[in-house]
């Protein structure tokens, strides 16, 4: 990608003001957001310059999607037959910092938080450890809660998966002469997986609450993205015609029946996996 500029896209008698990104090569694609604004509604096969991202027959995906209807269940998944062991460098510290204040305005919706973790198995109370974290909240734009555990004294003691992430060049050089696109999101991804036994104390955390340890690989965690982006490999790795990087995940090819015979094989190896998506990217 080259980059990008901001301009106004115009389609019969609507104009949405929108990012376009620039390619060296390729098609031109137009996404469903700017689709919607402009009120462009084209089926496949039309004689179009531009391919629309998201527009396959219904009929054929809804189809796939009742089969899999499993995998946009609201229970959060849990990778099977696979845990993740943090390793700490042999000269390693451990390290325990108190609690950081937390204004009152914001320590109900915390304990609201914690709470809907505690439910989702991702988190669990405990009374010590020898690893202890910091936590930093903030408000979104929704005003919900952003909860990060400060994890960079972990960090600078633990052992690191060599694992290479892509490069987003190489990503985009294999779209070349695509025409349709499925983009998938998986629900909370890093927490899908589980920490072994002798790892949940390293992530420990202190809140005005108390203390709890992840049950599930944390966001923040060095090891965590290269370990992550190694784990799609091997569930998705030997499927042609589709990209997975962390948690986001392409489906791409040049015709319908491709394209719909792809994302089955990806649903299905996502689905034996025990993952689960978000819907709403569908």
């Amino acid at each position: 990608m080259s980059g990008y500029f901001k301009d106004n896209i115009s389609y019969k008698d609507r104009t949405v003001f929108s990012k376009i990104y620039v390619a060296q090569r390729g098609y031109n694609i137009l996404g469903w957001r700017d689709q919607g604004l402009i009120g462009m509604v084209l089926r496949p096969g039309t004689d179009c310059p531009i391919s629309l991202v998201g527009m396959i027959e219904h009929s054929n995906i809804d189809s796939i999607l009742r089969i899999h209807k499993e995998l946009f269940r609201e229970k959060l998944g849990v990778v099977k037959n696979f845990e993740h062991k943090i390793v700490l460098k042999p000269d390693a510290v451990p390290v325990v910092h108190k609690v950081r204040n937390v204004p009152m305005s914001m320590r109900s919706k915390l304990k609201q938080h914690l709470d809907k973790l505690q439910s989702e198995n991702i988190i669990e109370p405990i009374d010590s450890s020898q690893w202890v974290s910091p936590i930093v909240v903030a408000l979104k734009k929704n005003d919900e809660l952003r909860l990060c555990v400060d994890l960079r004294s972990l960090n600078r003691n633990i052992l690191v998966d060599c694992f290479p992430l892509p490069k987003i060049q190489d990503l985009l050089a294999q779209l070349g002469g695509a025409k349709y696109f499925t983009s998938l999101d998986l629900r909370a991804a890093y927490h899908q997986v589980e920490l072994t036994e002798d790892s949940k104390p390293l992530t420990a955390f202190n809140t005005p609450f108390g203390a709890y340890q992840y049950l599930r690989l944390p966001f923040g965690l060095a090891s965590a993205a290269s370990l992550f982006q190694k784990l799609m490999f091997k569930v998705l790795g030997s499927i042609q015609g589709v990209i997975a990087y962390q948690d986001d995940i392409l489906v791409y090819s040049e015709n319908i029946r491709m394209h719909l015979t792809i994302l089955n094989q990806v649903l299905t190896a996502l689905k034996e996996h025990g993952f689960t998506l978000k819907k709403r990217k569908m």
